[in-house]
């Protein structure tokens, strides 16, 4: 059987409060309580293949100090859960298990949070999503509100994608939709409409330059053929 609608909102509160993995994957859910953000031991967040439109701002939270993976893959989100943010502003220390791995792959989400995406120094400071080793954001809606016919505004950095993730990961690479700047980090936004609408244009532009390449060497080619002496009969 699979669990249906709202999952059991005293998680976290009356029941298993030392819980470290939480899998819940391939169920109906459409809801989870905030006590999933009081489960203190909780290393692992899996809710992947569900039916969740919007996750508790407060999950995860600042108690999640162990949490170093979450999964919310294929479900129906449309806002990034600012409650990611969060997972990092307790437990500071050689001790803290900073989040390492984000999976929102399979979603709706169209904008990307600000000013979290710094690199974490040794002390675990800056932003509080610095210590991510894998963020997977491909197939979503990023970019979905900009003007497909309107070049400027589909690759203008600003109105797509946060400045402090730029300086970090850079523009994905329009041929695989991977951001490749930050060296032991992968970060997936293959399928989102403005990756799609890069690699298009990649796609396009690297087209046309094979077919002016190709009319270069006809020309030379001709050209080469019209400066052969002709042949004179004796």
């Amino acid at each position: 059987n699979k669990l249906r609608n709202s999952l059991n909102t005293d998680i976290g509160i009356k029941h298993w409060l030392d819980l470290r993995v939480l899998a819940l994957d391939g169920n109906q859910l459409t809801e989870i309580g905030e006590g999933i953000g009081l489960l203190e031991h909780l290393e692992v967040l899996h809710l992947r293949q569900n039916e969740l439109r919007e996750i508790p701002e407060k999950v995860p939270s600042g108690r999640n100090g162990r949490l170093r993976m979450v999964s919310l893959s294929s479900n129906r989100l449309e806002k990034f859960p600012v409650g990611l943010t969060e997972v990092n502003k307790i437990g500071f220390g050689e001790s803290a298990i900073s989040l390492r791995e984000v999976y929102l792959n399979g979603n709706k989400i169209q904008k990307l949070p600000s000013g979290v995406w710094e690199e974490s120094n040794e002390d675990g400071m800056n932003g509080w999503l610095g210590s991510i080793k894998k963020l997977n954001l491909a197939h979503n809606a990023i970019g979905a509100e900009a003007n497909e016919n309107d070049e400027a505004n589909v690759i203008d950095k600003a109105n797509v994608l946060p400045k402090d993730f730029l300086e970090r990961f850079g523009m994905p690479n329009p041929a695989t939709g991977e951001c490749n700047k930050a060296e032991g980090i992968i970060v997936r936004l293959e399928g989102n409409p403005f990756a799609e609408f890069l690699k298009k244009k990649w796609i396009d532009d690297k087209r046309k330059n094979e077919l002016e390449e190709e009319e270069v060497k006809r020309k030379k080619e001709s050209e080469a053929e019209d400066e052969e002496p002709m042949d004179v009969d004796e």
